[in-house]
């Protein structure tokens, strides 16, 4: 199910590719993802996460408080625990702690995020309102030897290609330097220059293990959807918790050690 999180994000990363400008981008992937991870608790508040109105009521603030989160507590810590991979830059995603957009903005952004993952779902769900108004609801189609449903067989494809297309959406975004156009490339240099210790480093991914298992453990004995969200929700969980501790002891960016590095690293302005 958590594969479905970057196929979701293909539509939204659009609009911010077309208007990088108009749209916070962290609070439209956040609102794609959020119809699925709301699958984690559902069950508690009895509730579809894919059937307005209920949906928008959880889901929209759930999303816009994520987005906030990752924005001022996950990101300047999280990127700076991946590696860079060749001209993939991940850790200039650090970066997303450097904008502010309008409160406004980022409800419309998780507003917009989790319709589109709504409507893309009607069409490509058996027993959906897209599948009956289009009229493929019964029909079969065989590919590779296989027998489903239209309606399944486009959930199948759009979650595998659709994966693969979201996740070189994003490579390109890191790859091109296109954080480096939209939000200037100094803010990138500024967020790329924190670096985790060894010790800060192996908390990070200790506490984010230590997550999953946790959220494995949440899920057993529920459906197989709950399990595997409670599972990837309990990771995101333990690399929050893990940048929360950073931060607060005083080593993470934006705190002294930050400042120590700054003082001993000349800047990139005063280097010819």
């Amino acid at each position: 199910m958590p594969v479905t999180w970057f196929a979701h994000q293909v539509p939204v990363i659009g609009l911010k590719l077309a208007r990088p400008r108009w749209f916070d981008a962290t609070a439209l992937c956040i609102g794609s993802m959020t119809p699925d991870m709301m699958y984690s608790f559902s069950a508690y508040l009895e509730i579809d996460p894919h059937r307005a109105p209920k949906a928008f009521v959880v889901g929209v603030p759930l999303a816009t408080i994520v987005a906030l989160v990752v924005r001022f507590v996950l990101a300047p810590v999280g990127p700076a625990c991946l590696p860079d991979a060749g001209r993939l830059r991940l850790r200039s995603y650090a970066v997303l702690a450097k904008r502010r957009p309008h409160i406004v903005a980022t409800i419309v952004g998780a507003a917009l995020g989790l319709g589109s993952h709504i409507v893309i779902d009607w069409f490509t769900h058996p027993g959906w309102q897209g599948s009956r108004w289009l009229g493929y609801e019964d029909l079969n189609v065989t590919v590779f030897g296989f027998t489903e449903s239209m309606a399944q067989t486009l959930q199948l494809i759009g979650h595998s290609f659709g994966s693969v297309v979201g996740v070189l959406l994003l490579a390109l975004i890191g790859r091109n330097r296109l954080l480096d156009d939209w939000y200037g490339r100094d803010q990138v240099v500024a967020a790329r220059s924190w670096r985790p210790t060894t010790s800060q480093l192996a908390l990070f991914w200790a506490t984010t293990f230590a997550g999953f298992v946790g959220g494995a453990f949440w899920g057993s004995g529920a459906e197989r959807i709950e399990l595997i969200e409670r599972t990837f929700v309990g990771g995101m969980l333990g690399s929050l918790f893990a940048a929360v501790v950073i931060r607060l002891r005083g080593r993470g960016p934006g705190r002294a050690g930050r400042q120590g590095r700054e003082q001993a690293t000349p800047s990139p302005s005063s280097v010819s």
